[in-house]
């Protein structure tokens, strides 16, 4: 038995923040050994009958590129200094019900069981204060070749922390990369501070783009050409708190066309405005001045019809007049719903922890009471949804939706569709599903992703993220424990990060476009650090990779927009701040050569490319103006592909392909179609391997997706060596290892995987 130094990589999903994570890891690396021991005294871990390794077959790794591994017979057993109070981990087999779990407790008392399956399954066990803890775990191989596997494991020992002791780091696992890459394509350059991209009905060539200091810009999508549509920079707040050059969140913050704008030209924006009027809503007591004014204003275009039509700026008719106390958390986003109505987001006012009587820029906190997010009888901390149509509002500048959630409520605001936010400065509308996405943006800890319904009350500031908040006075306030039980009537986040993992949520869209496949119909997403993150299909946020940078972007990241394709832009400056002429709008494209070469070496070997094949072939693409057919018939004829296939019938071969791919048998047709062409030498199997492969959608894509960036990391993490090819002597092992398997096709591929691929990984 020996003691490892090990890099522990974490998984992403919510463990009890109560607690402190003591160990978690996914088995990035190698131990051949009977016995190792993973953690620190006195909560050390100790793992034995098995093996820590990658043997080059992807779907045996829930994350990164290695798991720990039981062979055929042996029962892998972890062992626990200290009992768990917690453990979180996957396990699945190369073949169904090989694999026995059972779970004891410090008295060695049965407590829980398991069997594995060809599928991903995620144990979750905890232990209620004053039972014995576990103590042991066994994970029994009891019939079949190959392995069983368990990945991504998190173990806890320690109690609950106190209810009144702040969470120094509420959420202790990192996010991990996920599996997407992505290429950013300059679409234009020269605007100040772009944070909001849009569409205008009946315009798909052109994206229109609020930029922070007062102009929406119309770029074509094609050649980045842009054009001014509408300046109203001589109507906002002189920007830069502390004067020029310095940061402000305020200025033109939203932008949004009416459906009909083909027919009425109306479009509707949300700008920060000095005090130059009454405003319709405040929460200031008289003779407290507001910072400024949010200012909801629809405009008119008297030719939408004309391409190169602007706004008229004496159309001008102002909705809403907000007083803002503070200068930040304006919110500030604008869209229309499926419904026809505008949905407008409030934050809370500014400041600092939504209590009045602390110092926040050399002054008191004012206009929010007992706290803003929780008091829905004002605007802010909402979400609106209005009728731009109407008159029925207090002020007769718009209606009142009869169905809005609180229209029979007294003690709160007609207007209002949900509340209980911070700052919302993001929302979005999938398109497909008409799921609304709220993004807020956290105080010192939390950044959350809500997915918000009518009448929801998302917890600010009781709450940040899903943790109870606890102002502070003129120190920071700080997160505790989520209250337990969850308070009732207060939606949870669906997904949330800490301050260790970014500073402040940018809100994106769910992709519907084309471009970007790897991330077709997930919602995209970032924070101002410079990172870009998705959610998968399970609400787990992963990062998304982005090609020829490591790590995130080297400047802020200010706002998403979709185009009327549903293809997504990301948008960035070089400081932050709204001056300067250095913001730009990046297209989110498919990466390139890459991927082109992985997909071939998956499709045909079974296996990753080593970081040598990777590159020369990524040259032969780039000179062959990346058309994957330039090394297809080079692949059929080696000798690797020929000792992997050459035994089978043409059906088992179609079948192969689909289970190697995608894990699933073919559908009755695409099986026919396929075997008809090669029966028939229309197409050779590489060509059918390709057709699959760009065919892929849904779940099909999703999983290539995942076999991609595993790939990507073996390249990275492995010597040009650990593919090599020794020829007939592997292919000889793997036929007999088939014959032996013959019942299970995709289980005797698993194990020519194994000997093609090699142990060494």
């Amino acid at each position: 038995m020996r003691l490892i130094n090990v890099f522990l990589i974490g998984l992403i999903f919510y463990a009890d923040p109560a607690a402190a994570i003591d160990l978690t890891t996914s088995f990035e690396f190698n131990d051949s050994s009977d016995s190792f021991t993973l953690g620190d005294a006195p909560n050390t871990i100790v793992f034995s009958n098995g093996e820590a390794k990658s043997i080059g077959v992807l779907s045996l790794y829930h994350s990164g590129s290695r798991s720990w591994m039981i062979d055929d017979g042996n029962t892998g057993v972890i062992t626990f200094t200290t009992p768990a109070r917690e453990l979180s981990f996957f396990i699945r087999s190369a073949a169904n019900n090989t694999g026995d779990l059972r779970v004891y407790d410090s008295n060695d008392q049965l407590i829980s069981t398991d069997n594995s399956t060809q599928n991903w399954l995620a144990i979750t066990i905890t232990i209620s204060e004053g039972e014995p803890g576990i103590g042991k775990v066994e994970f029994q191989h009891t019939a079949g070749s190959s392995y069983v596997v368990l990945d991504d494991f998190i173990y806890t020992a320690e109690v609950p922390l106190p209810q009144d002791q702040a969470l120094e780091d509420p959420l202790p696992l990192p996010i991990v990369a996920g599996m997407a890459t992505v290429q950013l394509e300059v679409l234009a350059t020269g605007l100040v501070a772009p944070n909001w991209g849009t569409v205008m009905p009946g315009n798909p060539d052109e994206l229109m783009v609020v930029d922070q200091p007062g102009m929406v810009w119309a770029i074509h999508v094609d050649s980045g050409e842009r054009r001014l549509f509408l300046d109203l920079s001589d109507r906002l707040v002189e920007l830069g708190i502390t004067g020029p050059e310095s940061f402000d969140e305020r200025g033109l913050l939203g932008l949004a066309f009416h459906p009909n704008y083909p027919e009425n030209g109306l479009l509707y924006t949300y700008s920060s405005e000095p005090v130059d009027a009454t405003a319709d809503f405040s929460t200031l007591d008289p003779g407290i001045a507001a910072n400024h004014q949010s200012v909801v204003i629809e405009w008119a275009v008297a030719t939408p019809s004309d391409p190169l039509a602007t706004v008229d700026n004496s159309s001008a008719r102002i909705l809403l007049r907000v007083d803002q106390p503070q200068f930040n958390h304006d919110g500030g986003c604008l869209a229309f719903g499926p419904d026809n109505f505008l949905y407008l987001a409030f934050g809370d006012g500014g400041g600092a922890d939504d209590s009045d009587g602390q110092e926040f820029i050399d002054a008191p906190i004012t206009g929010h009471g007992d706290g803003n997010g929780q008091n829905a009888a004002n605007l802010l901390g909402t979400l609106l949804r209005i009728d731009v149509a109407g008159n029925n509002s207090s002020n007769g500048m718009y209606g009142i939706p009869a169905d809005n959630p609180f229209v029979a409520d007294t003690n709160k605001l007609d207007e209002i569709f949900a509340y209980g936010f911070r700052n919302p400065f993001r929302f979005s509308i999938d398109s497909k599903t008409s799921a609304l996405y709220v993004a807020d943006v956290g105080q010192n800890d939390i950044e959350e992703i809500n997915r918000v319904s009518a009448g929801g009350n998302y917890g600010w500031n009781l709450l940040e993220g899903s943790f109870s908040f606890r102002p502070n006075g003129n120190e920071e306030g700080f997160v505790l424990p989520p209250p337990e039980p969850v308070i009732e009537g207060l939606s949870l986040p669906i997904a949330q990060y800490d301050h260790d993992e970014g500073v402040a949520i940018i809100g994106g869209f769910v992709n519907n476009g084309d471009s970007a496949r790897q991330l077709r119909g997930l919602y995209v997403f970032g924070d101002y650090s410079g990172r870009l993150f998705y959610l998968t299909a399970d609400d787990i946020i992963n990062e998304v990779s982005i090609e020829g940078i490591e790590g995130s972007l080297d400047k802020p990241l200010l706002g998403f927009g979709q185009d009327a394709r549903g293809n997504l832009y990301l948008m960035s400056n070089a400081s932050g701040l709204p001056f300067g002429n250095e913001g730009t709008i990046y297209r989110l494209l498919d990466s390139s050569d890459d991927n082109a070469v992985q997909k071939a070496y998956i499709a045909y070997y079974g296996r990753p490319a080593d970081s040598g094949g990777q590159d020369f072939w990524v040259t032969q693409l780039m000179a062959n103006d990346s058309k994957l057919s330039s090394i297809i018939n080079t692949f059929g004829n080696s000798a690797e592909f020929n000792d992997r296939f050459g035994m089978l019938s043409n059906s088992q071969l179609i079948d192969n392909i689909y289970q190697q791919l995608f894990a699933r048998a073919p559908d009755a047709g695409g099986k026919q179609f396929y075997l008809d062409s090669l029966n028939s030498e229309k197409r050779t199997l590489q060509n059918i391997s390709l057709a699959i492969l760009s065919g892929a959608k849904g779940n099909d894509a999703l999983i290539i997706a995942n076999k991609l960036a595993v790939s990507r990391r073996f390249t990275a993490n492995v010597d040009d060596s650990s593919f090599e090819y020794n020829g007939i002597e592997a292919a000889n092992a793997a036929k007999a290892l088939l014959d032996q398997v013959n019942t299970d096709l995709e289980h005797g591929f698993q194990l020519v995987d194994s000997f093609l691929a090699g142990d060494s990984l």
